[in-house]
């Protein structure tokens, strides 16, 4: 039992073709900041604690949608 969020990294939303590369830059980035995302399957996968306050969890996802804008700028791609 447990909380589990997946994120899926696609160069093209039409064909749906993977994107590993801004996966693993994504998840470089997260780790920097803190925050532990297993990148090791087809998508990105985030398992915050269920005792996580809730203040908690969102300053967690802040870091998360930071790393995924440094990534899509090309900051560490």
């Amino acid at each position: 039992i447990g909380c589990f969020q997946a994120i899926e990294f696609v160069r093209d939303r039409a064909s749906k073709e993977r994107d590993p590369v801004l996966q693993g830059a994504v998840a470089r980035l997260a780790l920097e900041r803190g925050i532990l995302a297993d990148s090791s399957t087809a998508s990105l996968n985030l398992l915050p604690s269920l005792l996580m306050p809730p203040e908690a969890l969102e300053v967690a996802y802040d870091l998360v949608a930071e790393s995924i804008g440094a990534a899509l700028s090309g900051d560490a791609r």
